[in-house]
């Protein structure tokens, strides 16, 4: 974690940033929550600022009476800092995340075991029953808890801007057609689509890990490899979503 600062010194409070990112409130080592912002520093602030209990829950002025300080981690977006929440929830499981939502309401993402993998939500509840939820289907690669349901919609429409993707009603023809038209929905149809596809599923589930270096790394050699191909046209494509990546802070969830 990049940096905390104590509680009961408010005077540090000015050395918060004010960028995206996750702060932990913490009590001595221990994280009791994790949660994302727009600006850490207003975020954390808020907390401190008149009556907590007319804003916030009485199970968070709980926490923060617990807590002796914060910490947090920067991010390059507010997307990013979205899907940095869900992993690190789900690395320290913190005891107030789960207390404040009910674990059955949270919100995952799945990317499923076939040939053409779809990338899915799917309530916590659904878990238990994968198969049956998805109609015998398995899963391969979960992501979450995300507790925003709204914010995580919105998060996919991004990704999928960048890498389209199959989901639910892609076995829809009238979904078909209209997905295709605004490029949403990839021509996955021959051996050599389908191997780009697949290649597009391993892009977004970097993304989804937090892997947003690597990712980078990957498709620029990528790039490299289609321009010596003399492959103008997809080195262009991939050069799009390098920008894409790098200018996520443009875009507001």
């Amino acid at each position: 974690m990049s940096s905390s600062v104590k509680i009961k010194n408010k005077k540090e409070f000015k050395n918060i940033p004010d960028a995206p990112g996750v702060y932990f409130f913490k009590k001595v080592n221990k994280i009791l929550y994790i949660g994302k912002a727009n600006s850490i520093k207003n975020r954390v602030t808020s907390y401190f600022q008149g009556n907590l209990s007319d804003k916030r829950s009485p199970l968070i002025e709980k926490m923060v009476s617990e807590s002796t300080s914060v910490s947090w981690e920067k991010t390059d977006s507010v997307l990013e800092a979205l899907l940095a929440e869900a992993n690190l929830i789900r690395k320290y499981q913190p005891p107030y995340n789960s207390k404040e939502k009910d674990n059955k309401s949270f919100n995952y993402v799945v990317i499923t075991q076939e040939s053409l993998p779809r990338v899915l939500t799917i309530r916590a509840h659904d878990l238990f029953n994968k198969k049956q939820a998805l109609n015998g289907v398995s899963v391969k690669y979960e992501f979450g808890p995300y507790p925003s349901g709204t914010s995580l919609k919105e998060a996919l429409r991004i990704i999928r801007r960048i890498f389209p993707f199959r989901d639910a009603k892609s076995s829809q023809k009238d979904h078909q057609n209209f997905y295709r038209q605004i490029g949403l929905l990839p021509d996955a149809t021959g051996p050599e689509a389908e191997k780009k596809y697949k290649k597009n599923i391993t892009h977004i589930k970097l993304f989804l890990e937090g892997k947003k270096k690597k990712l980078l790394d990957s498709l620029d050699k990528q790039m490299t490899k289609e321009a010596n191909r003399e492959n103008f046209e997809e080195a262009g494509k991939i050069k799009k979503q390098i920008f894409a990546l790098k200018h996520l802070q443009d875009v507001s969830i």
